[in-house]
């Protein structure tokens, strides 16, 4: 998941090597700068995957993981 910010924000094709800042794992993005959470504690922590902010609250039902469900 990905904030607002991040989104609409311009980065450098290049390859980047990054670590979890929570849980350690090894991520790998296709620009820079890397992420800064994995994708799980991103949805398990309400985190953006690339700053590690925390994200808005999102009312049920209008989240992207249940769309054409």
């Amino acid at each position: 998941m990905v904030c607002e910010k991040c989104m609409s924000s311009a980065y450098c094709d290049a390859f980047a090597v990054t670590k979890c800042k929570i849980c350690g794992y090894k991520i790998v993005t296709p620009h820079m700068p890397g992420g800064r959470v994995c994708p799980s504690c991103s949805v398990t922590q309400g985190l953006c995957e690339q700053c590690g902010e925390k994200l808005e609250e999102v009312p049920d039902g209008e989240d992207n993981l249940s769309a054409g469900r």
